[in-house]
């Protein structure tokens, strides 16, 4: 023990005088470790203190999924903007997730809201387009008188019933004397298949109806007979049903 610290001359103590595992932490000054020092993966995890290692001492990058603790990425943590698609697992965005009046014409696809997608009476007048709703959408029963047009129930749509009035020919002033007059129907039957019945209303002598002959989808002759030495004549009212 005579070789004191006064015995030792300045940088005198190389490391083949230090014996092994004899610099210990009460032998290295303040700041002594820096890097150079440090043989590479020398610092663990208990090197290292609780909450030593902050942002700058991450380098870009480093934080991987596995460093990550499970549910540990709260919102706080996710940048604007930064879910993106790509981010969103597959119906993931449910009812709550999205903000009221959020989904927009743009966001509905083509023909994406079918019966199942509409309530109870939402589809209301201005929804349905002119011209839109034809047959095939009227249920059975559903055209009342209310839902019909004063005026617009032609002679066209009754189909198989044509009512008309013409005045008849005029026979001569001989009794039994005959004439013709072609009843035109508007609009013709589809075909001669029909029944018929006239009446007439004397406008002259005593006119007589005493038959109908060439009945065709358009027309039917009617024959009418002075029943007297007067010339007969009046007014041929017919109506037609349609087998």
């Amino acid at each position: 023990l005579a070789v004191d610290t006064g015995k030792l001359a300045t940088d005198s103590v190389t490391t083949a005088k230090i014996l092994d595992g004899n610099v210990t932490a009460a032998k290295l000054a303040a700041g002594a470790l820096d890097t150079a020092k440090l043989a590479t993966d020398a610092v663990t995890t208990i090197k290292i203190i609780n909450d030593a290692v902050d942002t700058n001492k991450l380098a870009s990058d480093a934080v991987l999924t596995t460093n990550i603790l499970n549910a540990n990425v709260t919102t706080a943590k996710i940048a604007a903007l930064a879910v993106d698609t790509g981010k969103l697992a597959s119906d993931s965005v449910t009812t709550v997730k999205m903000l009221n009046g959020n989904v927009t014409t743009a966001k509905i696809a083509a023909l994406a809201v079918d019966t199942g997608k509409l309530t109870t009476d939402s589809v209301v007048n201005a929804k349905i387009i002119n011209a839109a709703v034809d047959t095939n959408k009227l249920a059975t029963d559903a055209v009342t008188t209310a839902k019909i047009l004063n005026g617009a129930v032609t002679v066209a749509k009754i189909g198989v019933l044509r009512t008309l009035r013409v005045a008849s020919c005029n026979t001569t002033a001989v009794a039994g004397n005959t004439c013709t007059t072609v009843v035109t129907w508007v609009p013709a039957f589809a075909d001669a298949n029909y029944s018929v019945s006239c009446g007439i209303v004397v406008t002259g002598g005593v006119p007589r109806l005493i038959n109908f002959s060439a009945k065709v989808a358009a027309s039917v002759t009617v024959t009418i007979e002075a029943a007297t030495a007067v010339i007969a004549s009046g007014n041929i009212n017919c109506i037609a049903i349609h087998d």
